[in-house]
């Protein structure tokens, strides 16, 4: 029986989505930003229902079309959404993003893919749902747009939100379709803002001035009364 996450469990996996690819080293250039797709979630939910340890056909089952498609078993225990992308996350880690490779930290190339499913670029939208089939538990997540061949590198390097669509805005590193959009002059204040020098607070001269000539001048107005004094 399908088990659909709960939505504090969406939440969860979906910040780990974006906290992942807002991170990402050698930062991204035209990082899309993802959202959690309940539309996923059932299909994830129908084909789990099956209990069968192979992908969709896409050419038998065209709504899956596409989609990038996670589907393995985590034997007779089952963890919690929370234990699993953080050990996924945590392969980050050990990929190199030159060579497009992972370290042998990574556990196999289950591991690698699932990875690069979560770090890839164009993708903006995912869901997942665990199932218990006999006395196993099976987890399916679905990426879309997506692929289950990766050719190249997930994203490309870059000064973050450098290379969004037209159109969008960055949010935490990402391009954000719902953000206020990218402009040039967004961009000339944001480095304007860094650039701004302190200004120095003005002194006033003639506070000081005063001050420090006032018992002089006293003292002449003394002299001259004395001496006005003795002619008289």
């Amino acid at each position: 029986m399908a088990q659909v996450p709960t939505q504090h469990e969406r939440d969860v996996i979906l910040e780990y989505h974006r906290k992942l690819r807002e991170n990402v080293q050698p930062t991204a250039s035209n990082m899309l930003l993802m959202r959690y797709s309940l539309e996923l979630e059932k299909l994830a939910d129908v084909w789990l229902s099956y209990c069968t340890p192979k992908k969709p056909d896409i050419y038998s089952f065209k709504q899956y079309r596409n989609t990038g498609v996670l589907l393995t078993s985590m034997g007779t225990y089952k963890s919690t959404y929370d234990k699993i992308f953080h050990y996924i996350a945590y392969q980050k880690n050990f990929y190199n993003y030159e060579n497009n490779t992972c370290e042998h930290k990574c556990d196999g190339f289950k591991q690698f893919v699932c990875l690069l499913k979560m770090v890839w670029a164009t993708t903006t939208e995912f869901a997942c749902s665990i199932a218990k089939c006999s006395d196993e538990y099976n987890i399916m997540c679905l990426y879309r747009p997506g692929s289950d061949v990766h050719l190249g590198r997930p994203y490309e390097k870059g000064r973050s939100c450098s290379k969004c669509p037209e159109g969008y805005g960055c949010f935490r590193n990402q391009c954000d379709a719902e953000s206020q959009p990218i402009t040039d002059a967004l961009v000339a204040e944001s480095e304007n803002d860094l650039k701004m020098p302190i200004q120095p607070v003005p002194i006033q001269a003639n506070t000081l001035t005063s001050a420090s000539t006032s018992p002089i001048s006293l003292k002449i107005l003394l002299i001259i009364v004395l001496f006005m004094s003795k002619i008289a």
